[in-house]
């Protein structure tokens, strides 16, 4: 199977990491923002809210301080086939919550001092419009996609040096790996995305993120502005065609 790999560099030459750990060093466990609302039983709700506090999650702030850059390695895929046959789930959706969460790892020794470094990430809550494939998903749920990179603290973020984090309103067609319980937070179920594996629409047409920011344009399956109902059955077809739901 052919596929494009592409090897991210780190985006701050004085080392991302470096910068990102002194920022990390003030993180306190006991400073929790918590998130109300429902229950995990209900579809419509998330299950991050229903998460023990011990994890902290804090809104993503757009105009936060860069203080960062995370290094990534991405597929890119060459042909649909391949895009359709590696993910489990595919789905229209729309980007209702977003927000951030710092994993703490361990301590490292920097100028002679001991500082605590860790990796943020970014939750986005989704709501599901259509299910183009997947199993014990349907309209109207809420899942939960995770990226790397996102806040520090409620003022400092850490991006992915390629990839765009979600915003509140987006609407998407996304190829989505998982979901899977992430090893650090039992009960939080998240799936995986990428800048080459969801698609923009706008005014109910798709478009590849090129055409929208000025990243991911080492996509080959590039889409412009093509109508949605024809991308939706263009998608199904290849589903139909290599393997079903």
């Amino acid at each position: 199977m052919r596929k494009a790999l592409l090897l991210i560099t780190v985006g701050i030459a004085s080392a991302a990491l470096i910068i990102a750990i002194s920022v990390i060093s003030g993180y306190n466990n006991n400073n929790q923002i918590s998130y109300s609302g429902g229950s995990s039983s209900s579809n419509n709700t998330s299950t991050i809210n229903d998460i023990d506090s011990k994890y902290r999650f804090i809104p993503i702030n757009e105009s936060a301080n860069v203080r960062g850059y995370i290094s990534s390695q991405l597929h890119a895929y060459l042909t649909w086939d391949e895009l359709v046959k590696e993910h489990d789930t595919i789905i229209v959706g729309e980007v209702v919550k977003v927000r951030g969460s710092l994993v703490r790892k361990s301590e490292v020794m920097y100028e002679g001092q001991k500082v605590e470094y860790g990796i943020p990430f970014t939750f986005s809550d989704i709501i599901v419009e259509k299910v183009l494939k997947g199993t014990n998903i349907r309209e109207g749920d809420t899942i939960i996609v995770k990226q790397t990179g996102g806040m520090l603290d409620e003022e400092n973020i850490a991006l992915s040096d390629y990839d765009v984090i979600l915003k509140e309103g987006e609407r998407y067609v996304m190829f989505l790996l998982g979901p899977a319980e992430l090893e650090w937070a039992n009960g939080l179920i998240a799936y995986g995305t990428g800048i080459y594996t969801r698609y923009f629409i706008i005014d109910d047409r798709v478009y590849s993120t090129e055409y929208i920011y000025d990243k991911g344009k080492g996509n080959p399956l590039k889409v412009d502005g093509k109508p949605l109902q024809e991308f939706i059955d263009d998608i199904t077809a290849i589903i139909n065609n290599v393997g079903g739901r």
